[in-house]
């Protein structure tokens, strides 16, 4: 038998995992698109709140509320509604980890260090989208906002 093509074997293991990263890239690019999409869904929430709240703002500002505390609300609110999903995504990650463990024990549930990554992720996320709308709306001028419909 002849041999035609004689390479070594570290160039044959490359080859054999390229399907593999084919196929961990196209899934990373899905995971960095839902991660984009819900950070814009987070800053439209947190817009459309404070646009609902512009006159109540004002009347604060007007009152004597300085910036920082309307921007400390206004991120705080996102906060708080990003960590409610963050514990509640946490808890079913769990949840459904173990349930698909006890059907297949080649599937292992995730780690402390897995689900620790993803809540900090989901949290920078979600301080970076309320910054904008916090911004804005500490910059309020009472008198335009008192006057906003």
């Amino acid at each position: 038998m002849r041999v035609y093509t004689v390479r070594p074997l570290s160039e044959h293991v490359e080859q054999s995992f390229n399907p593999i990263r084919w196929q961990t890239s196209v899934l990373t690019s899905f995971g960095l698109l839902a991660l984009v999409l819900a950070a814009v869904g987070l800053y439209g929430v947190i817009t459309y709140r404070v646009a609902l709240r512009t006159r109540e703002i004002g009347v604060r500002m007007a009152l004597g509320a300085s910036r920082r505390n309307v921007f400390r609300e206004v991120v705080g609110q996102g906060l708080s509604i990003a960590l409610i999903g963050v514990v509640i995504g946490e808890a079913l990650m769990i949840m459904v980890g173990r349930a698909l463990g006890a059907l297949d024990s080649a599937i292992q549930p995730p780690g402390f260090v897995v689900l620790a990554v993803t809540g900090l992720i989901w949290i920078v996320v979600s301080i970076l989208a309320t910054y904008v709308p916090a911004a804005r709306a500490s910059g309020v001028n009472p008198l335009i906002a008192l006057r906003y419909e």
